[in-house]
């Protein structure tokens, strides 16, 4: 539930931003897009951590490592 509260909004703002940028991502939609990826990932790195008794910051570097 958490994760589409917070991954609705992330996509369109990411969206809109993108789509107001032409030829490239720029320098605007950056500070915009990195808080709408963390919304995104974040809840998919709890339920990791709690169900899977896994240390934070090994789920962080493993997301990190697999997210492209």
């Amino acid at each position: 539930m958490s994760l589409t509260i917070s991954a609705v909004p992330a996509g369109l703002v990411t969206i809109r931003v993108a789509g107001q940028v032409p030829d490239r991502f720029g320098i605007i939609a950056v500070p915009v897009a990195v808080p709408c990826v963390g919304a995104v990932t974040g809840p998919l790195n709890g339920p990791v951590i709690v169900h899977g008794r896994l240390q934070p910051f090994i789920v962080t570097l493993a997301m990190m490592v697999g997210a492209p």
